[in-house]
């Protein structure tokens, strides 16, 4: 098989899709974003080129004078079928079970039959998306964590159905990408979520009983116990309505309360104050701009 594995992402235009096209393509693996729409999909290099203006240093010097050449290995479709050309397809769709269920048949339909199929999916159990699959042993969880250009580690997750070429072949694609991997059991949120999970409730306790604000909880969180972000500007990247939906979910197919999703975040929802993307959540946005 070609060295440089061809990569496509379905959901390429947002937030996630958009940051693991980024890890593909600085790696120097063709990689293709899929929407449901062209402009939807476009969407994802205009992340990509905000992701290279946003870095620093020697980082963002060396980004800007490869840039040209990182772009060529980008595309955009809002055609599904054109999967039927890579090695690797990503579905990082939002953590809807029954939308993701309705995307990956869709998508396996045209898979070829070499090829793996992934669910980025952080919380739903992979086996319970591989109903109606054309070729269910293609298919695993490829579990990249936000952002993946920054973030090492991924979870890679099998069912009983998957093969072992489609594993060595995800364990090869994470290995170009030069990732931590983990391949723990199929479970509800897995590994690294759950952990997350019982750092963000305490850390919710912490700020509702007013003991320490979200930055003071951050800072402690990045500084004491080396947490990349802290559990507040990460709820604020992935989405304050996509962390909601990882909660229930857990919850839903654990049969069990893990968290309870706090007030504030359902109130946060209904005000439309989303983190990153509106530009405010826990944090302001458009006053760092």
């Amino acid at each position: 098989m070609n060295e440089k594995l061809k990569v496509a992402i379905v959901g390429g235009g947002g937030v996630m899709g958009s940051g693991i096209g980024f890890l593909t393509v600085l790696n120097g693996l063709p990689t293709t974003l899929i929407d449901r729409t062209k402009d939807d999909a476009e969407v994802g290099i205009r992340r990509i080129e905000e992701y290279i203006e946003m870095s620093k240093g020697i980082q963002k010097l060396w980004l800007k004078m490869k840039k040209r050449s990182l772009m060529k290995l980008l595309r955009t479709s809002d055609d599904i079928s054109i999967v039927n050309n890579s090695d690797v397809v990503i579905e990082a769709i939002p953590e809807k079970k029954e939308l993701k269920k309705e995307v990956l048949r869709n998508i396996s339909e045209y898979l070829p039959k070499d090829a793996i199929l992934a669910t980025n999916t952080s919380s739903i159990m992979v086996k319970t998306l591989s109903e109606g699959l054309r070729n269910p042993e293609n298919f695993l969880g490829i579990h990249f964590f936000n952002p993946p250009v920054l973030m090492k580690l991924v979870e890679i997750i099998k069912t009983e159905d998957t093969s072992d070429h489609a594993i060595e072949l995800a364990r090869k694609f994470c290995k170009m990408l030069d990732r931590k991997i983990i391949e723990p059991k199929d479970t509800p949120g897995f590994v690294a979520n759950r952990l997350f999970a019982a750092l963000f409730k305490e850390a919710f306790n912490l700020y509702e009983s007013g003991i320490a604000t979200p930055k003071d909880i951050d800072t402690a969180a990045k500084f004491g116990l080396g947490h990349r972000l802290g559990p507040f500007k990460t709820m604020d990247l992935i989405g304050i309505d996509t962390g909601k939906d990882v909660i229930d979910s857990i919850n839903e197919q654990s049969g069990e309360k893990m968290f309870e999703v706090p007030e504030v975040l359902k109130a946060m929802i209904r005000n439309g104050t989303l983190g990153m993307k509106t530009g405010k959540g826990f944090f302001d946005y458009k006053k760092q701009k």
